[in-house]
Parts: structure tokens; C-alpha cells; sequence
């Protein structure tokens, strides 16, 4: 049976309208341990699938316990005191938001969805945002955004449409193969600041479907490569060679790739 499993300061905002997309979201707030105590402002980190994000009961499959994780580095004063906003995904039209393009898949569960990533994005810089900026105390020019899957496609494609405003990416377990060649030909006209920090994360067992991890990890690789090439030098990928595609594998790489983020 699933507990709640909710550590530190986190709050929760239950309806907020998400303009840009016409849609009401839950959002998730974390606050580092010191925040009542102190004047001091905060980088923000955005993520995606709230849900999975904290706490185990309201988890799909297992939380990515980031929450206990920056507790246990505050402690030890390791890491880098952060506001973690995430935001939980919109169930049935997961997929349709976190993708800017229709899928190319010819699957009856996957086609023809995607098409309101831009939207979605949208609306956590113009709506979602600007709130976080004017309620908490933030560094309003450092922001991140991580997701895994398709919260890993539109990670990256939020910091590449927005690269003034996410400047540290987490990109895990990335379905690019949702809407690849899309998202090849947006990189290939793609021309703007270079100034942003990009981890990379796969799994080498990340599906039981024949082909599909390896897809997922040449995929990973070849978005790396092209960035590298387009002039991002400040990219870090990581294989796990026993790494599947669920939540426990992305919360047993967090703290290295949030480390390597905020450095």
C-alpha cells in the first residue's frame, strides 16, 4: 500500500490556471530548509510530472525522492540550495502537451497525439513563472528545467525556445522517437545562445520492446552530438547500462546530474 512520503517544506497550489494552455494544474513547491530563516534568493528549478516528483502516493510508478535528496545534501552542506517548482502532468493529454509536434508513431495509442508543447511551455514561462517570481524569493534569471521522457523531450525543447530563461537542462530518458524528425529539423534551423548547461541521461534496458533501448540511448547520443556540433560545450551524458525506464532510475541519477547542473 502506497504512504505519502512528502519531506521538508513543500506546499501545493491545487487549480492553478496555466494560461497559455487553458488548463487549471496542480504545482508542487519545495523550499530549501532555510527559507522561513533567511532573506537570501533561490535558483528554480522546473519540473515536470509533479506527480511522481515527491511523494510516493500520488506517484505513477515510485517517486523521484527529490525532495529527501536535497535535504540530505543541505545537511551536509553539498549542494546547491534550490526552489523546486513541478508541475503535475495533465494524465490523458501527457502525452499531447509535453510533445511542440504530432507524433510520427503509427500506433493506435500514440497517434496523431502531441501538438501542445508549445502551449505548455508557454505557459510556465508567461504564466506559471512570473507567479513563482513574484511570491518567492528567486534568482529570476537562473532557472532550470528537467523532466524524463517525454518530460525530457520538452525539457529540451523549453530550453532551446527559451534559452534567456533555462539555462541548466535535465534531459532523461528522452523519447525523442516521439516526434524525432520534428525535432531534428527545429535543431537544424536552430541559431541562439549557446550559454546553457545540457545533462543527458539514458538507460541501456530502458523498454522490453524489441529495439526500443537502443533507440533511446542512439537517440540520446545523437541529439548530444548534433548540439556539440551546432556549438553547446557544456554538455554531460551519462549511460546506465542497467538503467530501465521508470522513476527509480531517474531519482538514482538525480543527485548527480542536479549536482553537475549547479556546480
Amino acid at each position: 500500500m502506497k504512504k505519502h512520503t512528502i519531506t521538508g517544506n513543500v506546499s501545493i497550489i491545487r487549480n492553478f490556471y496555466l494560461k497559455e494552455l487553458g488548463r487549471k494544474r496542480k504545482i508542487w513547491i519545495y523550499l530549501p530548509p532555510e527559507y522561513e530563516k533567511s532573506s537570501e534568493r533561490y535558483p528554480v528549478l522546473y519540473m515536470h510530472d509533479g506527480q511522481n516528483i515527491f511523494d510516493e502516493y500520488t506517484s505513477f510508478c515510485g517517486e523521484w525522492k527529490v525532495d529527501e535528496i536535497l535535504e540530505d545534501l543541505y545537511e551536509k552542506n553539498t549542494g546547491k540550495k534550490v526552489i523546486i517548482v513541478a508541475v503535475d502532468n495533465g494524465k490523458k493529454e501527457r502525452l499531447n502537451e509535453y510533445s511542440p509536434w504530432k507524433s510520427e508513431i503509427n500506433s493506435y495509442r500514440i497517434k496523431r497525439q502531441g501538438g501542445l508543447g508549445d502551449k505548455y511551455t508557454d505557459s510556465i514561462v508567461y504564466s506559471l513563472k512570473p507567479f513563482i517570481d513574484k511570491n518567492y524569493r528567486t534568482l529570476k534569471e537562473d532557472n532550470g528545467i528537467m523532466g524524463s521522457s517525454m518530460g525530457g523531450l520538452i525539457s529540451l525543447y523549453a530550453s532551446l525556445k527559451y534559452p534567456e530563461i533555462f539555462k541548466r537542462v535535465g534531459v532523461l530518458s528522452p523519447a525523442f522517437w516521439f516526434a524525432k524528425k520534428h525535432f531534428l529539423n527545429f535543431i537544424d534551423k536552430y541559431d541562439s545562445e549557446k550559454d546553457i548547461k545540457i545533462f543527458f541521461y539514458a538507460g541501456e534496458k530502458e523498454s522490453e520492446e524489441d529495439g526500443l533501448s537502443e533507440k533511446y540511448k542512439n537517440d540520446t547520443s545523437e541529439f548530444a552530438d548534433i548540439l556539440r556540433k551546432k556549438g553547446f560545450d557544456n554538455i554531460n551524458i551519462l549511460f546506465d547500462k542497467n538503467g530501465i525506464h521508470n522513476e527509480s532510475a531517474w531519482s538514482q541519477h538525480f543527485k548527480e546530474i542536479f549536482l553537475w547542473l549547479y556546480e
